[in-house]
């Protein structure tokens, strides 16, 4: 055996020791079969439906203008307000008229007020002149502490605008606040604080 033979064969032993080593080492392990899943139900709550948005008149945006001699003095329009309430109508009177005027020409049946309605939307039309959003509603829809004995479906519109007149009107005028209108709620009620105001029906 010459010199570099022997060297190889020392070399050789090695590589063939690690290589059957290296069989061992990567043999698959066995598994267990996988576990099967377990998919626990619970009965679930009733569905409320609760679509509620939040509408407001567009603040406008004052754009300063040059400042121009007339010719003549223009004759100022005459801003005529809204038309006196009828005596014992009120606000609210007149809202809940113009809804149910909406709901009939929908051939839907009027909604009336109730204690439960009409204290909720006082309620709200106050925390909403602090507050414009619909949080106190949310709110108390998650912890289940809005103030009726019992409900199936719950809606809430807001507006705030300084004419009492236009507030239906924006509301015919906005899918959603529309669609609340037309909801099947027995009991509505609409509350006014300043600007602000707080429609509120539910069906028991």
């Amino acid at each position: 055996m010459t010199f570099t033979s022997a060297i190889l064969a020392t070399l050789l032993l090695p590589l063939g020791f690690f290589s059957h080593l290296s069989g061992l080492i990567i043999k698959p392990a066995s598994t267990p079969p996988p576990k099967p899943k377990i998919i626990l139900t619970t009965a679930s709550e009733p569905v409320y439906d609760i679509t509620f948005e939040v509408i407001s008149t567009p603040t406008a945006t004052v754009t300063p203008t040059p400042t121009v001699k007339p010719t003549s003095s223009p004759t100022p329009k005459p801003t005529s307000p809204p038309p006196p309430l009828t005596s014992g109508s009120s606000v609210q009177d007149y809202l809940m008229q113009e809804i149910n005027n909406y709901r009939r020409s929908q051939g839907l049946s009027e909604v009336k007020t109730d204690s439960y309605t009409c204290d909720f939307a006082a309620i709200r039309a106050q925390e909403i002149s602090s507050a414009f959003n619909h949080d106190g509603f949310s709110n108390r829809l998650s912890s289940k502490t809005l103030p009726y004995p019992s409900y199936s479906v719950v809606i809430e519109n807001l507006a705030k605008i300084s004419d009492y007149q236009k507030v239906v009107t924006l509301w015919i005028n906005s899918s959603g606040h529309a669609a609340n209108m037309r909801k099947d709620t027995p009991f509505v009620c609409v509350a006014q604080n300043g600007n602000f105001f707080a429609y509120e029906g539910f069906k028991p």
